[in-house]
């Protein structure tokens, strides 16, 4: 199964912001115990007025943490972006959103214990079952007889109820070795990804951003509809060492 968490900060500018002209998203990623720790780094430049021919240049450091409840199996678990878009707001505010894809996640199940639980009560209910045809079906005469049967019935109930405690005491502990085994085989893990957030301009064409970017088409269909491409659409790029 998997999660999706949001992520929303709004980033107040020294100064004003009439349009974004390039911005970029990279990400670091370490799991500890059963915490993610990922830190954003937002970059680009922008203009502060629509006349301006000078770029001006941004970078901001945005910490997140994602607790993960102990009902969750986290030992595969695979920690990435699935969404990021952005903003501007007044002129002033840079709203951030990113959501957070937390996959392969397992609830935590012990099938072993609850099917022997289940034949526990079974064998219990078999036992009262047992007395209640007894009680049903015993003659007048036999009365004596079948208290001191009825007796040991119920001693025998009594110690099943006892053997239940102990066996419910026992599965407790198991659980408890079992989840900690779980926690001693995380191994923390650390994924550095980044993608750049390109607006199409007046003099670009799609092969011109390839070359930019060395990056092949095929690669960029994975990420944007690369039908009717024109000025102002924003395209996704992944970076490619």
């Amino acid at each position: 199964m998997n999660q999706l968490i949001p992520f929303k900060k709004d980033i107040i500018f020294k100064t004003k912001i009439n349009d974004i002209t390039s911005i970029s998203l990279e990400h670091n990623i370490q799991i500890k115990d059963r915490t993610v720790f990922l830190e954003f780094i937002i970059s680009g430049d922008y203009k502060m007025t629509e006349a301006s021919t000078i770029k001006e240049n941004f970078e901001y450091k945005l910490p997140f943490e994602i607790n993960i409840d102990e009902k969750y199996d986290i030992s595969e678990i695979d920690v990435d972006i699935d969404d990021f878009y952005y903003e501007v707001i007044n002129n002033e505010i840079l709203r951030i959103n990113i959501s957070v894809l937390l996959d392969n996640l397992t609830i935590n199940k012990n099938n072993e214990v609850k099917i022997e639980e289940i034949k526990l009560n079974e064998f219990s209910s078999d036992i009262k079952n047992s007395i209640l045809d007894l009680e049903e079906n015993e003659d007048k005469e036999d009365e004596i007889i079948f208290n001191d049967e009825r007796k040991e019935d119920n001693k025998m109930l009594e110690e099943e109820n006892t053997i239940i405690e102990e066996n419910n005491k026992v599965e407790e502990s198991d659980n408890k070795e079992i989840i900690n085994s779980l926690f001693n085989n995380i191994v923390d893990e650390e994924t550095f990804k980044t993608y750049h957030v390109y607006i199409m301009r007046e003099e670009d064409t799609l092969e011109s951003v390839l070359i930019k970017y060395n990056v092949t088409k095929e690669t960029l269909e994975e990420y944007n509809n690369l039908d009717n491409i024109k000025i102002g659409d924003k395209i996704i790029i992944p970076n490619i060492d």
